[in-house]
């Protein structure tokens, strides 16, 4: 693991994984019907959230060949912009399985 979340990209992440589990348990509360599906996508949405999570945290360059990587002329901010977009993208992939969560 080569990256490191900034301040607030652990906010960030930590406020999504909360809004999980509370979505995930008040839905459970509040549901009548099958439960089933609602397990299901919970855990579906933390193993996308975990996923992304540790991808967050790769080294950016680790697939890219020797000329690609020659190309960067800074590493340690592409890492940074790497780490940031991903976590970016994991909130917003979060959401929308908070949203099937709460539609099912």
């Amino acid at each position: 693991m080569e990256g490191k979340f900034t301040a607030w990209q652990k906010i960030v992440l930590t406020c999504t994984f909360l809004v999980i589990m509370a979505s995930a348990g008040i839905r459970m509360i509040m549901h009548a019907g099958d439960q089933g599906a609602i397990i299901v996508l919970s855990f579906m949405a933390i193993v996308l959230f975990c996923s992304l999570s540790v991808a967050a945290l790769f080294p950016a360059t680790w697939r890219m060949t020797t000329a690609e990587k020659n190309k960067i002329s800074d590493v340690a901010q592409y890492q940074k912009k790497y780490a940031s977009v991903l976590v970016v993208v994991n909130a917003l992939l979060s959401l929308v399985m908070i949203f099937l969560i709460w539609i099912v």
